[in-house]
């Protein structure tokens, strides 16, 4: 976790370990003419961190993370007009940072519990080449946490909601070949400041916010898909543009360490192109190159706004 100088050369030491375990179930019922799957996994993260912050000042910190996600999806199967699927998801996550830098010791902890329900329809026009997909995300995240950093105490006590609307276009004008267009919202939770980064902000004289804003992205996206030579050649390509509001941004602070902020969001673009091609049924070469041009509006650090 140490950049070395132009010399090769460092002047202090900085290390870190971490353990990551995952584990997950799938179980999926088949009736007659619809499809009932539940799904669940876990996760957890335990990393620590250690040695010299700056030559003579010792750090020794942690970071335990632990995620659970359940989701139930019923959706429709066969060849019928009308396709469907509805679900519900639940998420909890917990976090808890300890950290010590020199004699001084900072601590946070901060719970997600979070759930949503969604929903989807596929309607199969009265030209059979056309089709309609909507979508509908509720979204509900409650986050509780506080941290204690020297003699800065910070708390967030917030729940977070957001309804996430898609919808999307499919043209098949024959039967090898699919041209569609979509648009969608999607949404994240704010968070807590890591107590870590407020420490070394403030002992480096640099201001951070106690917790980081939610961010929004609404992405539309238009393509098409065509399969030539009996099926034999996939042929793959999109253009899309998605502009993100209030994206987080990771800020150094020194060599080692970051801070987080909302900047005033981005705007990309972006294009795909892929091929795949299968000589024969066991067989399949994939080509893919994607272009993306994405740029900040702008950035506020320390007070000060900088136009990107």
């Amino acid at each position: 976790g140490t950049a070395a100088h132009h010399d090769m050369q460092v002047t202090f030491y900085y290390a870190r370990d971490a353990n990551w375990n995952t584990n997950n179930l799938i179980s999926t019922y088949e009736g007659d003419h619809s499809t009932l799957t539940y799904t669940w996994a876990h996760a957890d993260l335990h990393q620590r961190q250690y040695g010299d912050y700056l030559p003579g000042i010792l750090y020794d910190g942690s970071i335990d993370i632990a995620v659970r996600t359940q989701e139930l999806r019923w959706a429709s199967s066969g060849d019928a007009p009308l396709a469907w699927t509805l679900g519900v998801y639940n998420r909890q996550a917990s976090r808890r940072d300890h950290s010590l830098i020199g004699a001084t010791a900072s601590a946070s902890r901060q719970r997600n519990d979070a759930y949503a329900l969604f929903g989807d329809l596929t309607l199969a026009l009265p030209d059979p080449a056309w089709s309609l997909n909507a979508g509908l995300r509720f979204f509900s995240d409650d986050v509780t946490g506080a941290s204690l950093t020297g003699a800065t105490r910070s708390r967030i006590d917030a729940r977070f909601q957001s309804w996430n609307p898609r919808v999307g276009l499919s043209w098949t004008p024959r039967a090898d070949a699919t041209v569609y267009a979509s648009v969608a919202k999607g949404f994240r939770s704010g968070q807590l400041q890591p107590a870590t980064s407020l420490l070394i902000a403030e002992a480096a004289g640099l201001e951070l916010p106690n917790t980081v804003d939610p961010d929004r992205i609404l992405t539309s996206e238009v393509g098409a898909k065509w399969l030539a030579d009996e099926g034999r050649v996939l042929l793959e390509g999109a253009i899309y543009h998605s502009r993100w509001h209030d994206v987080p941004v990771r800020v150094p602070i020194n060599d080692s360490f970051n801070g987080i902020l909302n900047s005033e969001g981005a705007d990309i673009f972006g294009a795909e192109l892929g091929v795949t091609y299968s000589p024969v049924p066991a067989l399949a070469l994939q080509l893919e190159t994607s272009w993306i041009d994405a740029t900040y509006r702008s950035l506020q650090i320390g007070g000060a706004t900088t136009v990107l």
